[in-house]
């Protein structure tokens, strides 16, 4: 079951997604990491509306040599491994893969046959928005400059995710 926020601060980059939070890690910038998550959260808004698939609480987990991401009851929780050990971020085409992994666990708890079609599924979803210069809606859009119209390429890393990590 997920909550429904009211009251929220800042503008969320997806209704799906009720709390985004970062680790207060130490040495490491913390609101880079939350922006990085609020980044991955919008590129996922319209495969999240599509599928129905929701999540309470979106947040960094420290670096491990276990796993990149967990999903704790169908959503509820689901926690990102955003740096590597060395306190460096992965890359965006990485984060997104582990994402949809753990996005597909809300439908496929177990790694089945018809879980990996739903994650091939999201991915290519995925891809495609990406390939649209789809990377979120406001703030997170490609942009468009006012006073002239132009083009603005707020995106800095579009290539193909990788199928496994």
């Amino acid at each position: 079951m997920v909550h429904h926020r009211f009251n929220t601060k800042e503008a969320n980059p997806n209704p799906h997604i009720n709390f985004i939070t970062s680790l207060n890690a130490e040495g490491a910038p913390m609101e880079a990491a939350r922006e990085t998550l609020r980044a991955l959260a919008a590129q996922v808004r319209p495969v999240m509306k599509k599928h129905g698939l929701e999540i309470n609480s979106l947040e960094e987990y420290e670096h491990n040599n276990v796993f990149l991401g967990r999903n704790w009851n169908a959503g509820e929780t689901v926690e990102l491994v955003l740096r590597r050990a060395d306190g460096s971020f992965y890359s965006t085409p990485q984060l997104l893969n582990v994402f949809c992994h753990e996005l597909s666990h809300i439908r496929h708890m177990n790694h089945g046959a018809s879980f990996w079609t739903y994650y091939r599924q999201l991915r290519k979803e995925v891809a495609a928005l990406q390939r649209a210069n789809y990377f979120g809606d406001g703030f997170w859009s490609s942009g468009q400059v006012l006073r002239d119209g132009a083009r603005e390429d707020r995106v800095r890393e579009v290539e193909d995710l990788p199928e496994y990590l």
